[in-house]
């Protein structure tokens, strides 16, 4: 495939591609991904129904508000990724 997209190109010259997207291929970068773990982790998550705001609770504020809105929040137990 790699083939016939270089013969393309060279066939209709690079100035009429000038807007065209490069493809690369690169298998390495797949395999060497670590594994991600995850865990149950406490946050503190924003009590208003219209807002989707949270933040774990290493990572809080001293007076405990919606990082967005600012209304209460309370706790809980969210799976996600360790840091």
């Amino acid at each position: 495939m790699f083939f016939l997209i270089l013969v393309y190109t060279i066939s209709r010259g690079f100035e009429a591609n000038k807007g065209a997207l490069s493809i690369f291929f690169n298998k390495k970068g797949q395999d060497d991904k670590p594994e991600m773990i995850m865990m149950d982790v406490e946050v503190y998550s924003c009590l208003d129904e219209n807002c989707k705001g949270w933040m774990r609770k290493d990572f809080a504020s001293n007076d405990l508000r919606c990082p967005l809105c600012g209304n209460e929040t309370s706790v809980e137990i969210r799976e996600l990724p360790k840091i």
